[in-house]
């Protein structure tokens, strides 16, 4: 089973909602969000604890379900290991996915980038090259595509970012591709959305802008 949530900053926007998020989210949460100077920030990191809480929300789990943090710094429920997440947020968006096995995801804001500078620091070489054979006009899509690909593994992995990006061959193509993993793209204007788990992922996923809609139940 695998649920898949993003919500949009909007829901947060208002300082009446902002507080009421605030409520309802985990202690480990609030600290994170409070710790934040930008206002942006704030409700950024807000809005992705509230992902969480809708998805904990559809499998019968409250909202501040308490969160600790394994060794290598993933968070994890702590009294329910039955359940992954994964949490990640970019630009007015934060995305939450969980499932009942390992699951990763990623979201980054599409934007003019030097792909292939970034490419030649972050990628393999295999990769900076199949980068450089594509048309100008598509290898920033190209990129985002493949750099949410890799964060959405590393996280399914449970190991962070150590060893950096370059170790996570991904094949790309129509469909990307990182066996044994299943890898999903999910269609967001402006964004690139991928999510990596070993269960089938849903065709479609909840995006809510609302703060009343959060808690789906």
């Amino acid at each position: 089973m695998v649920i898949v949530v993003a919500l949009h900053t909007d829901a947060v926007r208002e300082p009446s909602a902002f507080a009421a998020g605030l409520a309802v989210v985990s202690t480990d949460r609030k600290e994170r969000v409070l710790s934040f100077k930008r206002s942006d920030d704030r409700r950024l990191s807000l809005c992705a604890g509230l992902a969480l809480g809708a998805c904990l929300n559809t499998v019968g789990l409250s909202a501040d379900t308490e969160i600790i943090r394994t060794e290598h710094g993933k968070p994890v429920l702590r009294d329910h290991p039955q359940w992954q997440f994964s949490l990640s947020h970019s630009g007015e968006y934060a995305v939450c996915a969980l499932a009942d096995a390992p699951i990763g995801i990623d979201v980054q804001e599409r934007r003019s980038v030097d792909a292939l500078s970034l490419a030649e620091r972050f990628f393999s070489p295999m990769e900076t090259e199949l980068l450089r054979l594509l048309p100008e006009t598509e290898r920033s899509s190209a990129f985002f595509r493949l750099w949410t690909a890799k964060e959405s593994i590393l996280k399914a992995q449970g190991s962070g970012l150590t060893g950096g990006l370059a170790r996570v061959p991904v094949v790309y193509g129509d469909e990307l591709k990182a066996l044994p993993w299943r890898l999903k793209e999910y269609p967001l204007p402006g964004y690139a959305l991928t999510a990596c788990g070993t269960d089938v992922f849903p065709d479609l996923f909840t995006v809510i802008s609302s703060f009343d809609s959060v808690l789906l139940h």
